[in-house]
């Protein structure tokens, strides 16, 4: 039978994360930032239209041995800006995503 992953409910305890995904959140991170400096490397380039998709993406926190961690959504969201951020810094124009971003889940409980 089939184990029930990642139970979310209104106004419960976060669900505990399991190291696996917490590896997946950073090569998610580590992806956006790469996939953002590449497009983008003409230092001349100002901005960047972005689309993130997350098909499965579960709560916004969890649980992992007493601390709080950001789920899928808010990594990608962090990550985006974080990327917008540091490569505004060495541009005379600065530089901004103008991102879209959609996340998806088909458990209500986990929006």
């Amino acid at each position: 039978m089939p184990r029930k992953h990642y139970g979310w409910e209104i106004g419960g305890p976060l669900p505990e994360i399991g190291l696996h995904s917490v590896a997946k959140h950073q090569v998610f991170a580590s992806y956006v930032d790469r996939y953002i400096r590449i497009l983008s490397a003409h230092p001349a380039m100002r901005e960047l239209n972005l689309t993130v998709v997350d098909g499965f993406c579960g709560g916004g926190k969890y649980a992992l041995e007493g601390q709080v961690i950001d789920g899928s959504p808010l990594v990608l969201l962090g990550a985006v800006r974080a990327t917008e951020a540091a490569m505004s810094i060495g541009r005379k124009s600065g530089f901004r995503v103008k991102a879209d971003f959609f996340f998806v889940d088909k458990n209500v409980n986990r929006h």
